[in-house]
Parts: C-alpha cells; structure tokens; sequence
C-alpha cells in the first residue's frame, strides 16, 4: 500500500514538473524574438511599362505599397532603390535610392522624368529605348534601426504568409 502511494506521489510530482515547463524543449532561439517584416506589393495593371511615343514624359509605374511586421516589428520606413538596365549599349545604373515612404499604405507613382532622372548623366526620358528594363527593391527600416534588405520574387511578397527577412521587388520595361 505505501508503494502504491510513494508511486502515485511520484508521478503527481513529475507531471507538476512537466506541466509547469515552456512548451519548447527545444534549445533552438525563438524566430519570433528578432522577427522582421515584409512588403506587400500590388502593380497596378494599367500602369506597369512605360510606353515609347510622344507621351513618355507624361507615363508612369503605379503601385500599392504596404508593409507587415507580423504585429511585432515596427517599420519606420521602406527605401525605394532603382535599378536601371539599358539594353544597348549594355549597362546597369544603380541600384540609386530613388525616394523613401513612410506611412501606409501607400500609392506610389514614379515616372518616367524621376527615372530619367535617377540614371543620370544627362539620361532624358526621350533616351529610353524599347526593352530597357527598371527594377525598384524596397529595403525596410525598422524603428530599432535594422536594415532588411533580403528581396524576395514570389508570391509572398503580395499575401500575407510567413514572416520573412526583406522586402521584395517590382520590375518593369520600355516598350513600343
């Protein structure tokens, strides 16, 4: 009979002991502890190239942008590099900082004067030629002052999914 209860008490003692441990037995860090934050990026259909004619100086890139620090991370602001690659001659400008956001969401509009203007050089939107191709990567800035700069090109930059450590990229051209 005192076996029976000097066993009872012992497994009453280890299941106290279990109960009241962290979930994780795992020695891994917590991910959540150093989270960071993702953009969320929607083209706007109707303007995603900027189209060669009379009327270049007057196209421009529109999007939605948002950001998603997973209710942990706050973001202060994304940057906005541009990249340019100019098919002939081949050459690639950038990336520049183009411009900074910092409230979202928000709906961005770059055009084709602001484009020409970040080449350089003397780069006017009359020198754009068809399949020129731009591409704008969107590093985050947290409020503790982390830079995330990881670029993603999937779906995950466009829904809300697993917390990542970047920001993703929007490409775009020149055409006729």
């Amino acid at each position: 009979m005192n076996i029976k209860r000097i066993y009872f008490s012992a497994v009453v003692f280890v299941l106290f002991l279990v109960s009241c441990r962290d979930e994780s037995l795992s020695p891994i860090p917590d991910m959540n502890d150093n989270i960071g934050a993702a953009t969320k990026v929607t083209v706007n259909a109707n303007r995603n190239s900027f189209r060669l004619g009379s009327g270049i100086a007057t196209e421009y890139l529109e999007f939605t942008l948002n950001v998603d620090g997973y209710e942990v991370t706050e973001v202060s602001e994304v940057e906005l590099q541009f990249t340019f690659f100019e098919n002939a001659p081949s050459r690639t400008v950038g990336p520049v900082l183009l411009k900074k956001v910092t409230t979202f969401p928000a709906t961005v509009q770059i055009t084709a004067q602001e484009a020409a203007a970040a080449i350089g050089n003397g780069f006017t939107v009359d020198d754009f030629q068809n399949t020129d191709r731009f591409r704008i990567t969107f590093p985050i800035i947290t409020a503790d002052g982390r830079r995330l700069t990881v670029a993603l090109n999937s779906e995950l930059c466009v829904q809300p999914a697993q917390p990542l450590f970047g920001s993703c990229q929007v490409l775009w051209n020149v055409v006729n």
